[in-house]
């Protein structure tokens, strides 16, 4: 399944192109923060249950922002990521902040509603484990786009590494932003990004969200699926370098 090191590569891929877009950043002094629950909370302990808890992972990235230096961010989030990028929003706005630190909103394979608690994960962990190379098989060919042998065996190394206990501790208990707290992020310009060929997310998943966030930009990467800045690098960092430059 889809956990930490799916994540530092994609990452790494899309510094490469970071030279464009922070120029621009620096230029307005605007920093960056990025979210992907794929990198996991941490501890790796098995019967650390509650630390997957979408609330502890809230409650860790904002003790991430409460730490951050002072100025205004462009916050990023991936997937399941980028509702709890809007939750944090919605955080800061109630008590004022958003405005005042938040720079925009940064979401890739984004949607307003994903699907909660797959049954799967109510099996027995020595079950996951069994299994865990047909759902790394059957997520890949959902997630990617390519048919690049050496990047589809990057993947599916990292995605067969992941403790199956961390996954299903996390699928467990995934919850999606309510529409209340999207409500609250409807002043802050966002630029959501899809992969024209994502299996996971849909064009009409990414509209619903958008139709919600009046100052949204929706744009569409179309040589990629649900990890555009892993397959398209160079093309995200366009879009992200467009978006900055709009504001």
């Amino acid at each position: 399944m889809s956990c930490e090191n799916i994540s530092w590569r994609s990452g790494q891929e899309l510094l490469k192109q970071a030279t464009l877009v922070e120029a621009n950043m620096f230029a307005r002094a605007w920093k960056c923060c990025i979210f992907d629950p794929i990198l996991g909370p941490g501890g790796g302990f098995e019967d650390h249950w509650e630390s997957y808890a979408f609330d502890e992972l809230l409650y860790d990235l904002k003790a991430i922002w409460d730490a951050k230096w002072p100025g205004k961010y462009f916050v990023v989030g991936h997937s399941f990521g980028s509702h709890l990028v809007l939750r944090l929003g919605a955080m800061l706005a109630d008590t004022m902040l958003a405005g005042d630190t938040i720079a925009g909103l940064i979401l890739l394979g984004a949607a307003k509603q994903f699907p909660e608690g797959h049954p799967i994960f109510r099996l027995p962990v020595f079950v996951l484990q069994w299994l865990q190379p047909s759902l790394t098989k059957a997520f890949l060919q959902m997630a990617l786009a390519s048919n690049d042998p050496e990047l589809i065996q990057q993947e599916t190394d990292g995605c067969n590494a992941n403790p199956m206990y961390m996954c299903k501790a996390y699928y467990r208990q995934v919850r999606n932003v309510s529409d209340d707290e999207i409500a609250k992020c409807r002043s802050l310009p966002s630029l959501l990004i899809r992969g024209g060929q994502d299996g996971i997310v849909s064009a009409s998943d990414v509209e619903a969200l958008a139709v919600a966030m009046p100052l949204a930009q929706m744009k569409t990467v179309a040589n990629a699926g649900h990890v555009p800045m892993l397959e398209e690098p160079g093309k995200v960092a366009e879009l992200i370098d467009e978006f900055i430059k709009s504001i």
